[in-house]
């Protein structure tokens, strides 16, 4: 998950994990690029107004 609002973050991953899920939370662009590309996801929640680089160039850069 790509959040930089700590406490929507930290409530998303409470969720997400009590359903069942396994959760990585970065709360930045240029963090959300690197983990994209280094990390295997089966789905990313991402949050398109980031610091740093906004979501839709993290996403861009996951694309090619």
């Amino acid at each position: 998950m790509v959040e930089d609002d700590t406490s929507l973050a930290q409530r998303l991953r409470r969720d997400l994990r009590r359903a069942g899920f396994a959760v990585d939370v970065v709360g930045n662009g240029g963090d959300a690029a690197f983990m994209g590309h280094e990390e295997p996801s089966g789905a990313v929640v991402l949050d398109l107004g980031l610091p740093q680089r906004s979501g839709l160039e993290v996403l861009r850069s996951w694309r090619y």
